[in-house]
């Protein structure tokens, strides 16, 4: 087949609907052509510059320019009428736009003219923004220092320090750090809060609901149905109530009051019954007795011993019929996708965490003395899993339920 003739293929395809696993086959097909037809050059020149698009993608931001031609995607602009708009030097953005152009993160239709691409409109969406934000002034600067904080270290793997402590000259983790850095903290929390945006709901009716029900007697009693561990602005408890009116029951978000402290939404929590307490999951879990303890993209942020700690310390708070819902990425033991791989090195790098395959988790659990009851995997190409985990029975004796409503083996 031709040049030309794969171009015509490739444009009908882009034009074909495609459900989103087929787009994702597809997508990730398409980079692994590419990346097969490269020459010693391509490779070289793609690495070299590879910092470039999260940069110049930024300024873009900054400039208002993806918003801009996103909101008139009919029209074609010149430099000049891009230039008024954005308040920039021609020349400067004439330089830009056709960095832009080389990526597709504009067209360019004519000499001088400039629209909008679907990559244009995907940089306009404020959750993308904030993702950009947080990783070209928090992540870029920790990535750069990996070759050297490696070599370092002889090439162990991290456990406790990380090129972010190289990176930023500290002593103190990202979550500490983060207190003394609000700028970094509002954008790193900013994204979190967006990163899935596009992601189908894990609650829109993909994964069984069975342990999210209370009995009238629980109802009366108050037990809360759902504590969402380091929950951040409570986004996962605000799309559970969206998506399942009908389920009765208090959820209670918690997470540091820095990053409580930062909330947006809260009318919307109060109006939806989700209750906002400040709590360190490191330490006591307050909240007992809860049908569900849900982590979503906790546990991935530390590595073993201290998640043991996390999921320890809700284990002794669960009742006999209590789950722990781990929301988090499982990694596939062969074909990890580069997004998933992406993730992994993302986490030793600013944390020396890990992305876990199934059985890191099952190991990680027994040492907390949980199992896992099943599993459910709602995004492929992430890798996003529900697991269900709930406490291993002790073999010595049969559980005790203590005055405050706990179970515990003697």
């Amino acid at each position: 087949m031709s040049p030309s003739a794969v171009v015509d293929v490739l444009e009908l395809l882009a034009q074909k609907s495609f459900n989103g696993v087929e787009r994702k086959e597809l997508y990730n097909a398409a980079l692994k052509l590419a990346w097969s037809l490269e020459s010693e050059q391509d490779t070289a020149q793609r690495l070299y510059h590879g910092h470039l698009p999260l940069a110049t993608a930024q300024t873009g931001i900054d400039l208002n320019l993806f918003k801009y031609l996103s909101e008139h995607s009919e029209k074609a602009f010149s430099v000049k009428e891009l230039a008024t708009h954005c308040d920039a030097d021609p020349v400067l953005l004439a330089r830009l736009l056709r960095f832009y152009a080389s990526q597709c993160m504009v067209f360019q239709t004519a000499e001088g003219k400039f629209a909008a691409s679907n990559i244009t409109r995907n940089l306009s969406i404020p959750g993308t923004a904030a993702g950009i934000k947080h990783y070209s002034l928090t992540m870029t600067p920790a990535y750069n220092a990996i070759p050297e904080f490696l070599a370092q270290t002889k090439y162990a793997n991290p456990t406790t320090s990380a090129p972010f402590n190289m990176a930023y000259k500290t002593e103190m983790g990202v979550f500490e750090w983060r207190k003394h850095n609000p700028k970094n903290a509002k954008a790193g929390q900013e994204f979190m809060a967006a990163q899935r945006m596009g992601q189908r709901s894990v609650w829109d009716g993909q994964v069984p609901m069975h342990d999210f029900a209370l009995s009238q007697e629980d109802l009366q009693n108050g037990r809360v149905l759902m504590c969402d561990v380091g929950a951040g602005f409570g986004h996962q408890s605000i799309d559970f109530r969206k998506f399942n009116p009908k389920i009765q029951g208090q959820i209670v978000v918690e997470d540091l009051p820095l990053v409580q402290d930062m909330i947006p939404n809260r009318p919307e929590l109060a109006a939806l019954d989700i209750t906002v307490q400040p709590h360190d999951f490191m330490q006591e879990q307050p909240i007992k007795d809860a049908k569900v303890y849900y982590l979503r993209n906790v546990i991935h942020n530390w590595n073993n011993e201290p998640s043991k700690t996390i999921l320890s310390r809700i284990s002794q708070a669960m009742a006999r019929n209590s789950v722990i819902i781990i929301d988090d990425v499982v990694m596939p033991k062969v074909g990890a996708s580069w997004k998933q791989a992406s993730m992994d090195l993302a986490m030793m790098t600013m944390l020396a965490a890990v992305e876990r395959t199934e059985d890191d988790f099952a190991s990680l659990l027994a040492g907390a003395g949980l199992k896992i009851r099943e599993m459910w995997t709602y995004d492929e190409d992430y890798g996003d899993t529900l697991i269900v985990a709930e406490r291993i029975p002790s073999r010595s004796s049969s559980p005790m339920q203590a005055e405050d409503g706990t179970w515990s083996t003697q």
